[in-house]
């Protein structure tokens, strides 16, 4: 019964726990002094984006939005079928073949070639 009754203290051994890692992380800083710097910088900076994240959401916001514009309308004039088929043949289309286009040659390749 006196078991039960007794609270557990699981910070009994945090402070030698702590010291431990903190001993260790010592000594592997001091094994790899350019991977701990590397890894610090990459921690701070990765904070420093998080916080932005999360001031820059959680701000107040002052800025009233106001709607987008309207669209033009659409100007479309009635035809009759015969009148359309007379506008739509007096616009001009390309009547001549469609060459292809020229190669594409990169000039640092040609100047490569040369060297060899």
């Amino acid at each position: 019964m006196a078991i039960v009754l007794t609270s557990p203290r699981p910070l009994d051994g945090l402070r030698t726990t702590a010291s431990r890692v903190f001993l260790r992380a010592a000594a592997l800083c001091r094994a790899y002094p350019r991977e701990a710097v590397g890894t610090a910088l990459f921690v701070l900076v990765a904070a420093i984006a998080i916080a932005t994240t999360l001031i820059m959401r959680s701000g107040p916001t002052t800025q009233v939005q106001s709607p987008p514009p309207a669209a033009p309308p659409m100007l479309v004039r009635a035809l009759a079928p015969d009148q359309a088929v007379k506008v739509n043949d007096s616009i001009p289309l390309a009547g001549g073949p469609n060459p292809a286009a020229a190669p594409f040659l990169l000039k640092a390749a040609r100047r490569a070639g040369r060297r060899r």
